[in-house]
């Protein structure tokens, strides 16, 4: 699984390998250090700041000791994000998740899996029936780490093979090899062999001169190799070009015997070295690629067909680029992946490029990449918006937008143009996305800078109507827009059990959308949206009643559709139900709940997966039958639909375990419980179903007859129920007591949760 190819001139840092092997490597070990106790995992780290080689260090490290190990894997330690990515291919590609499967697109589930496998590294694959299992023996590198502390969710502790981490800071390391410049004479070395010369004496002291101004930068060196090859210069005269260029000033004073250099002159200088201004087509791309996440760029954002639309700066690029990509490729500046189509560039290159831009530069490339991502992005328009087709697509494109959104806070805002009202559009949508797969304090912020840009550009708008005839952005879409982020706050708020915002939203949300119907003659099913999303937010505060009047408004919105379909009302008809059994009308449930699972299974069949929505009414109806086979269908179905790590399936994993506690099963409804806790621990935000699931624990432990397990479950229950009692209290929507822990019943938890999680 190493991403990188084995450097053949790999050179002078045998000391590293030999460090590594004799921390690492099980058949190196001193003989003092085998008669201690083993301390798993055998851990050894290497640093130093970007271009020292930490890479091809590792990867020559792997391709020396394939045989050392029963398995090698190699994981980007960049950030949490990308380290679950890995984990992932990892455990599909030692076959522990199947790789088409749902479990397979859960990055928390498949992360544990991995963790638990590194633990107990068992030879044989899930369903051998092999009784006794011999271990296996592993090597995990962790590429690029910036902070140590992303390891701390993945470490593999007590498992029995061997760390090799890779990183730019001086982390703790328990033992640790610091990476330094080449002298003289080995980065002299060094550059012969990656330009494949043996020349005379004349010319080898030209290359010590060459090695010297490089400062003994093994990447530098690499890059500079490559331009004197590609453009058949000898030393001698790379260094006359060069002094013609920069002058008699030194080429590359890094200082890279501080661990820390200062990053404004380690640009600059290394800039100097990869020449970028002498790029040719290859200029723009690397601009561009330098605001992307640098690992796994896809070539489909800049081989998509060129669109009227497009920008003459985004046609010439998209015309340009193999051509550009070549270039890049040929100058060691990026690196690819054929089979993939993926690109990838160095963090430090990366850094240098945005570097070089000025200000007018950085907005530019900005905007060129957003349009890209744009270009490619699978838009979704404010419907009933639950498919689960798209995670895919969108899955591989969120790293950018991120990255760009973060980029954004450091631009200088336009005031004469309305260019970031499509990036506006895209943090809207991606928002979404984000929220769908149940990560929505991410998506809280994704909506924090569309409604910011969306305010300030219709206030612009509103000060200078003129600004608008430039373009398309108009009041109207602006307008649209921010009632979209509205509608999208509402329902992160109900997500994430906020009452009084969910209230606050949809109120207003409703409130827009029954003015502008009054206003117009044109179908809009935003319309019956709101009236389902308001209900919702009734629901939340427990106002069953107004909640019932709201799916019926929205219900009937929806009838007056000219291409309506019985599925078009599922999701308030599945609310319909749930208010019709909250409020004690059972029977009146059951056939509201089964008329709409049936007009699903009538268009999408009995298997149908298109979103999460038939599990909605397994879950519904399941509390009404209090059944655990439709509970147990429900779990199913979001295990197959959202994964084994969103909040909703956890819901059903507690449900599970609280049929398990009935039938006094009291082991599998704990290990049901454990299955939910995971699930909730991929966010702060699910608090009260936590202290739901406490609850259940303490049930199922007290009654094995472990009542100090049972009393701690208990009081971490307890003070998630007074807080949300003492909230109520305030609010002066509670009337009841606070009661004692010893005296609570399921009854006084079951209002802590939202009331499709009962």
């Amino acid at each position: 699984m190493v991403p990188v190819a084995r450097d053949k001139n790999f050179y002078a840092r045998d000391n590293t390998i030999r460090a590594i092997e004799q921390h690492l490597c099980p058949d190196k070990i001193s003989e003092v250090e085998a008669n201690k106790p083993a301390n798993f995992p055998r851990t050894y780290a290497i640093y130093g700041p970007g271009g020292m080689g930490k890479t091809q260090i590792a990867a020559h490290f792997v391709t020396e000791h394939q045989s050392t190990f029963d398995a090698v894997f190699w994981v980007r330690g960049e950030d949490s994000s990308k380290i679950a990515q890995d984990y992932k291919d990892i455990a599909v590609d030692l076959g522990l998740v199947p790789k088409d499967s749902v479990d397979a697109t859960d990055l928390e589930y498949t992360k544990d899996i991995l963790k638990r496998w590194l633990v107990n590294p068992v030879k044989n694959r899930i369903g051998d029936d092999t009784a006794k299992s011999e271990l296996a023996s592993w090597l995990l590198v962790f590429d690029g780490v910036e902070d140590g502390s992303v390891l701390n969710e993945v470490w593999p502790y007590n498992g029995p093979g061997s760390i090799l981490v890779t990183s730019r800071n001086p982390h703790s390391w328990s033992a640790s090899w610091e990476l330094r410049p080449f002298n003289v004479h080995d980065a002299a070395e060094f550059l012969l062999r990656h330009t494949e010369r043996d020349p005379p004496d004349e010319e080898k002291a030209a290359a010590a001169a060459v090695a010297n101004r490089l400062g003994g930068l093994p990447l530098a060196l690499s890059q500079m190799a490559g331009i004197i090859v590609h453009r058949n210069l000898s030393f001698k005269e790379f260094l006359h070009l060069y002094d013609k260029q920069q002058g008699p000033q030194e080429f590359l004073d890094l200082r890279l015997m501080n661990p820390r250099p200062s990053l404004s002159n380690y640009e600059y200088n290394v800039a100097s070295v990869w020449a970028f201004d002498r790029l040719d087509a290859g200029g723009a791309l690397i601009n561009v690629l330098s605001m992307l996440d640098p690992d796994g760029i896809s070539e489909k954002i800049f081989a998509a067909p060129i669109l009227d639309s497009d920008s003459p700066f985004i046609s010439q690029l998209k015309a340009n680029y193999v051509s550009a990509r070549n270039e890049l490729l040929a100058r060691s500046l990026i690196s690819g992946n054929k089979k993939e189509k993926r690109l990838f560039i160095h963090k430090l290159v990366q850094d240098v490029a945005r570097s070089k831009m000025r200000q007018v530069e950085t907005r530019n490339n900005f905007l060129a990449c957003f349009q890209l991502i744009c270009g490619v992005w699978p838009f979704e328009q404010l419907t009933w918006r639950h498919g689960i087709a798209r995670w895919e697509a969108c899955e591989e494109l969120v790293p950018h937008v991120q990255r760009l959104k973060t980029m954004y806070l450091s631009l200088t805002p336009s005031t004469d143009s309305f260019d970031e009202y499509d990036f506006a559009r895209l943090l809207i949508d991606a928002g979404w996305y984000t929220h769908e797969r149940g990560n929505s304090p991410d998506a809280i912020l994704f909506n924090n800078m569309a409604q910011h840009i969306c305010e300030s550009l219709k206030l612009r708008l509103l000060e200078n109507p003129d600004l608008g005839r430039k373009g398309n952005v108009t009041l109207a879409r602006l307008n649209y827009s921010l009632v979209e982020i509205t509608h999208n706050r509402g329902c992160i708020a109900l997500e994430i059990n906020e009452p009084s915002d969910a209230i606050k939203y949809h109120t207003l949300f409703n409130e827009t959308m029954v003015k502008e119907s009054s206003r117009s003659e044109h179908e809009d099913m935003r319309l019956a949206i709101s009236w389902n999303e308001l209900g919702n937010a009734h629901m939340l505060n427990g106002d069953w009643s107004k909640g019932e009047e709201c799916f019926l408004t929205s219900i009937e919105e929806m009838r007056k559709f000219k291409d309506f379909r019985p599925t078009t009302i599922s999701l308030p008809l599945a609310n319909l139900g749930l208010s019709y059994w909250l409020q004690g009308k059972t029977d009146v449930a059951y056939h509201t709940l089964m008329q709409g699972l049936r007009d699903r299974e009538q268009e999408y069949g009995p298997d149908d997966r298109v979103s999460f929505i038939t599990g909605r009414f397994f879950h519904a109806i399941g509390n009404v039958k209090d059944s655990v086979d439709y509970h147990r269908r429900a779990l199913m179905h979001y295990k197959s639909t959202l994964g084994n790590r969103h909040h909703r399936t956890a819901d059903l994993f507690v449900k599970m375990a609280e049929h398990h506690i009935r039938l006094n099963k009291n082991g599998m409804a704990l290990a049901l419980l454990d299955h939910a806790f995971e699930a909730y621990s991929s966010s702060n935000t699910f608090v009260p179903e936590k202290a739901r699931a406490w609850w259940m624990r303490h049930k199922a432990l007290k009654a094995q007859g472990k009542l100090d397990e049972a009393g701690v479950e208990l009081d971490k229950c307890f003070q998630v129920y007074r807080r949300w009692v003492e909230e109520r209290q305030r609010e002066g929507t509670w009337g009841g007591v606070l009661k004692r822990a010893e005296d609570l019943e399921d009854r006084d938890i079951d209002p802590l949760i939202v009331f499709w999680s009962k």
